[in-house]
């Protein structure tokens, strides 16, 4: 019977030994996504308590000023994503502005901006990690890579938002 248990522990043992993923030694990298995450919760949480009755967000800061005109705004989220670029390496070749559009349920237009760059795949994640850290909300609607000699060619399409106020209608 003792055998039996014996038995029993050191396979118990091995499982946990083989299959067990042991906790990464580098605890910073993991305490900064922990923080991240908790900055994305929080936020997440304000809009959450900022919703109207309507189910409409109504918190000015994850938008772009719904006073500026369209144009104005298209050329302030190209500058706001360029400085994000600069900043992680990611190169930007070419962007073009879409057509604002505006959903009249949500009371939100859209502002479109497609981008073409090249870049490797690190600097490409350092700029999704940025955009995704913005203080507005922004969408990554489509992706589409392809490889070149040294570098990988990136096509995107982001979406800013802002609110529709009543004297636009």
């Amino acid at each position: 019977m003792e055998s039996k248990n014996i038995l029993i522990v050191l396979m118990v043992l091995t499982v946990l030994v083989n299959f067990v993923n042991y906790i990464d030694e580098d605890d910073s990298k993991t305490i900064q996504k922990i923080d991240v995450l908790k900055k994305r919760l929080a936020d997440e949480k304000l809009l959450l308590q900022s919703k109207t009755t309507q189910g409409v967000i109504d918190n000015r800061k994850f938008f772009f000023d719904s006073k500026e005109d369209n144009n104005r705004l298209l050329g302030a989220f190209q500058n706001e994503i360029n400085a994000m670029a600069l900043k992680s390496g990611f190169k930007i070749t070419n962007t073009t502005w879409g057509e604002p559009t505006t959903n009249e349920a949500l009371k939100l237009t859209t502002i479109p901006l497609k981008i073409n760059a090249t870049s490797t795949p690190h600097y490409f994640a350092q700029f999704l990690e940025a955009i995704q850290s913005m203080d507005k909300i922004v969408k990554v609607d489509t992706l589409t890579m392809g490889k070149s000699r040294n570098e990988i060619s990136y096509q995107l399409y982001l979406y800013g938002y802002k609110r529709v106020t009543s004297d636009q209608n």
